[in-house]
Order: structure tokens, then sequence, then C-alpha cells
């Protein structure tokens, strides 16, 4: 079994250089998503035909051995899903380039399936929503999942209380800016859990 190399700074700075613009947009979206399925990077950020296909895997393949992204051990569509059926997230290198102050960096685990699930329904409205953008129509123009999406408030008598919804956005259109959290049920929860939500 061969050594993975480290991450150095040298080696950042030239997978920084290497990565093609396509290449930087995918890692932009995985880190703002956290986990992204390879259907969904494939709907994002390639074309539909059989060389778009071809060309996503050998991108997606180049990012995970070059330790920007990270295969989640978990497939999603069963065996035959090929490149799609994998799901991504920041691999070392990844979590690196998104933050050069980082201290640690952390290998992925494999979520448990309700919450890879969930996570990948909050992915599928943010790639929904990119795709169904169109000038005149409406622009997607701020997401952020969890944590980001996170806001503290403070609640009866002064208490710091947190509000965790599973996404925040902002769409604007030629007159408005609407500003939403997002909550996405998967039929998982407990009802007394959502209902104090």
């Amino acid at each position: 079994m061969s050594r993975r190399p480290y991450t150095t700074a040298k080696r950042l700075a030239v997978l920084r250089q290497e990565l093609n613009e396509r290449q930087h947009r995918i890692l932009d979206d995985v880190a703002r998503l956290g986990v992204v399925s390879g259907q969904q990077l494939r709907a994002l950020h390639f074309e539909g035909d059989q060389a778009a296909r071809r060309l996503a895997r050998l991108d997606l393949a180049e990012l995970v051995e070059g330790e920007v992204l990270e295969r989640l051990g978990r497939r999603v569509g069963g065996q035959h899903s090929g490149s799609d059926g994998y799901c991504y997230c920041l691999g070392i290198a990844g979590q690196r380039l998104i933050d050069p102050g980082r201290r640690r960096s952390r290998r992925a685990w494999t979520p448990g399936a309700a919450f890879l699930t969930h996570a990948l329904s909050v992915a599928q409205l943010y790639v929904d929503l990119r795709c169904a953008e169109r000038p005149g129509s409406f622009r997607l123009v701020r997401f952020d999942a969890e944590p980001a999406c996170w806001r503290r408030y403070f609640g009866p008598g002064g208490s710091r209380c947190w509000l965790k919804p599973d996404a925040y956005l902002i769409i604007e259109t030629d007159d408005y800016e609407d500003r939403f959290f997002i909550e996405s049920d998967c039929a998982t929860e407990a009802p007394v859990r959502i209902e104090a939500k």
C-alpha cells in the first residue's frame, strides 16, 4: 500500500495552479454544501451528453487522487450507478485550499443513511435552484448550508439561542430580493422535534 503524500504548502500551491476553473467551482460547491453526489456535481458543472459524462468522471477522479475531494464509502443508486453514485466531500487538500489558515484537517467519515439522505436533499435544492436560474427570471445570490446558515439570536429574558435551519438563501429578481430559511424534511424526524423547531 503506497503512502499518501503530505499536504504541504508547496503541494497546495501547485494544486491551486493545476486545478482548472471548473474544478475550482466544484471545490467551492462541495465546500458550500458539505456532501454532494456525483450526479448533482454533473448536473451543476457538466453538459448532459456522453462526452460530458466521461469528462465528469475524469475530473472527479483527478480531484479525489489529489485529495481535493474524498469519496464517501456509501454509494447512492446501487452498484451500477458509476461515479454518479458516489458522494463527495472535501479531502485534506481541499480543506486546506478553502481555508489556508486551517490548523487541522480531518479525513472524511461516512455518515449514516438518514444523515446522508438529508444532506443530499439540501444539496439537491441548491442544484435545482442553480439549474433554474435564467436571465430575466431570478438569480441565486447566496446559498449557505449547515452550519454556515445557523443564526444566533436573543430569546426570552435575553438568553442566547440558536436558529438552526438546513439552509439560508437569497434570491434576487429585477424588483426584489427574497431571503429564506429552509428546513428540509425527509420524514425521518419525530413530529415533536419538527414542532419544536
